[in-house]
């Protein structure tokens, strides 16, 4: 915290790619989608936050079966702006299960739909659950988020360490 600060004369946004790309892909859904997508006017708190190890949410909002060929680019580049903090060789892989299992992932929206950043993001599939989630500890729920990526089907590594025994 701040999220948004200004550093030698340039304004900085730390996650404005993840927060643009959840908003641009709310922004083209139309009315029947949305309606499924959005779940609430009010914002929600992490749900899978600290202590809640082992723990999967169920898929609620839009799937991506449900959306156009020209809204899954922008669902993929949603998941992949969370990724992003990956380096490329565990990116790539990543992204291509989470393109593969797309129709049974589902893009969840609590909150309002401005300013960007302001509403708790959920997706979750098979291979990828994430959470977007933002505080308002000084009024602003744009200046302070909390973030969670997890991978269901390897839980903090625990397929890799099943591997090893």
């Amino acid at each position: 915290q701040p999220q948004k600060f200004t550093l030698d004369g340039k304004s900085v946004y730390i996650v404005e790619e993840e927060a643009t790309r959840a908003t641009e892909l709310l922004d083209s859904l139309n009315g029947e989608q949305r309606g499924k997508a959005v779940i609430s006017a009010t914002r929600s708190d992490l749900v899978l936050g600290p202590g809640r190890d082992g723990f999967t949410l169920q898929p609620q909002g839009l799937p991506g079966s449900a959306m156009t060929d020209l809204q899954k680019p922008l669902f993929l580049g949603l998941i992949e702006a969370r990724l992003g903090m990956l380096n490329a060789d565990d990116l790539a892989p990543k992204m291509a299960e989470a393109a593969k299992n797309l129709d049974r992932t589902a893009f969840g929206w609590w909150g309002p739909a401005t300013p960007v950043g302001a509403a708790y993001v959920r997706v979750t599939g098979p291979t990828v659950m994430m959470e977007f989630s933002p505080q308002s500890t000084d009024g602003d729920p744009t200046d302070h988020a909390h973030n969670m990526y997890r991978d269901p089907s390897n839980e903090y590594g625990a397929a890799w360490v099943a591997l090893q025994r």
